[in-house]
């Protein structure tokens, strides 16, 4: 019973809370202004996902304002403006996620949502568009992220495990770490004559170079800090500028004119490897794209096949096609050796034959490749073959 209250506790903050910045703005909307005075009435502004637009604006300028006033803190105070700096990252992640992407896409309806679950929607509509998870610029975000995570663990534990001893035997080593106590034991410096240190750093170069090896540690402190901060820094700028790319469909690599046809020799096109492999790609229905099935009458509704694709290696433009049953044969005969492919293959093809027993009955006495497209056409829908081919 704790289970379902629990559940049900998360179910109901998830959409009280954010069921009206998870609507993003309407994809009627673009890239439009909506402030709530440019719509007819509040309901309307709100089904229109209006306060998308207004959360999001605002924070990017909030995020953005906060990042200067850490810079101005730290000049006023004598500082160098590296924390200012580290904050960058994060601010220009949001920057790409809520402002540059729904730039490249053309509508605030392909945003980040601001919900739990509308994220992991986005992470997942996202790879399925943009294969992003094999875009190098995500791959270097995820070194610094895990990366930073490992050596601020590792850091953190070399220096506890190094302390310098602030009590004596009788007392409770915590005693001289306690949080607030009155008597300031742990003094980390007093001016550059006198400086009391609170860890032994020789140790932990010392245990951290035999444990990995010599070079794997640092001789001083101050290149060790540098790097703990650098490293996540780098690592999210570059998924920040990686999500800038793909906002413009220039996306994660494909391998595809790596497959090699061993029957005849050359490349594999896309239209028929992508066919077998890409139904995720035409598996994910996002709410901006226009969907074959509805859209095209009188068509199967196929997948998103990119024509560009064998043309251009990394450009890969995710808009839909909707060929008809000819068009998508032609390119499979087209494509496969002999003109023989397996109906198994084709999800587009792959329709039960007891819907088209009329279907037989128009077809003209082609091989048998074409009896077996006959076969899986549905009632209502002619094929028009070109018999040049």
């Amino acid at each position: 019973m704790v289970f379902v209250n629990l559940f049900l506790d998360l179910y109901f903050t998830e959409t009280i809370l954010f069921l009206v910045p998870y609507i993003p703005t309407s994809a009627a909307i673009g890239l439009h202004f909506y402030p709530i005075w440019e719509a007819a009435s509040v309901d309307e502004w709100l089904y229109n996902g209006g306060p998308y637009e207004l959360i999001v604006l605002h924070f990017l300028l909030g995020v953005a304002c906060y990042m200067g006033r850490e810079w101005e803190l730290s000049f006023r105070l004598g500082m160098r403006p590296w924390i200012a700096v580290a904050y960058s990252a994060p601010v220009a992640a949001a920057t790409a996620v809520f402002l540059i992407y729904p730039i490249g896409q053309g509508s605030f309806s392909d945003g980040m949502p601001l919900g739990i679950s509308g994220t992991f929607n986005f992470m997942i509509v996202f790879q399925a568009e943009h294969n992003i998870l094999m875009h190098p610029f995500h791959m270097l975000g995820v070194a610094g992220v895990f990366g930073g995570s490992l050596f601020s663990a590792m850091h953190g534990s070399l220096v506890t495990s190094s302390l310098i001893r602030e009590t004596t035997e009788n007392e409770s080593a915590n005693e001289g770490y306690r949080f607030g106590q009155e008597k300031k034991k742990l003094i980390i410096y007093v001016d550059s004559a006198q400086r009391k240190k609170l860890y032994n750093f020789v140790a932990d170069h010392g245990y951290f170079g035999r444990l990995i090896f010599q070079y794997a540690s640092f001789n001083n402190s101050r290149s060790l800090h540098f790097f703990l901060a650098a490293w996540p820094v780098v690592g999210i700028w570059f998924t920040a500028l990686g999500i800038s790319t793909m906002a413009f469909n220039l996306n994660g690599f494909n391998f595809n004119q790596s497959v090699v046809d061993s029957q005849r020799g050359g490349m594999v096109e896309i239209e028929s490897f992508g066919s077998r492999h890409g139904g995720i790609r035409g598996g994910v229905a996002n709410g901006s794209t226009m969907d074959c099935e509805s859209a095209c009458a009188g068509r199967l509704p196929s997948q998103h096949l990119d024509p560009a694709l064998p043309k251009l290696f990394w450009f890969t433009p995710t808009l839909p096609t909707c060929p008809t049953v000819a068009e998508q044969f032609l390119d499979i005969k087209r494509t496969s050796p002999e003109g023989n492919f397996n109906v198994a293959d084709f999800p587009s093809f792959a329709i039960s034959f007891a819907t088209a027993p009329a279907a037989l009955a128009n077809c003209p006495p082609f091989p048998s490749v074409i009896s077996m497209l006959c076969m899986a056409v549905p009632k209502g829908i002619s094929v028009e073959v070109d018999s040049s081919f």
